[in-house]
């Protein structure tokens, strides 16, 4: 019983590490796609990826939304936000 413990303790910390990676690896799909979207002009697809990256506190996709306001590529241009 005493060795079940630790193995179940390591089980749980793998299968935590394997969804955490999912997560990382769906986001890196996600910020390649609004990359490919910005890059073709489909400026409106790159900010809704974006912002939904950005709002899990992904820098590359806060960047990405900053040139999207600052040029008003896809949204109205807004210095401010």
């Amino acid at each position: 019983m005493a060795m079940l413990i630790p193995i179940r303790i390591t089980l749980v910390f793998f299968v935590f590490l394997v969804f955490s990676a999912c997560d990382e690896f769906a986001g890196e799909d996600m910020l390649l796609s609004a990359q490919a979207d910005f890059s073709a002009k489909r400026y409106q697809a790159s900010f809704n990826k974006s912002l939904k990256l950005a709002r899990q506190n992904n820098a590359e996709a806060q960047f990405r939304l900053g040139l999207l306001y600052e040029n008003g590529f896809g949204v109205s241009k807004n210095m401010h936000e």
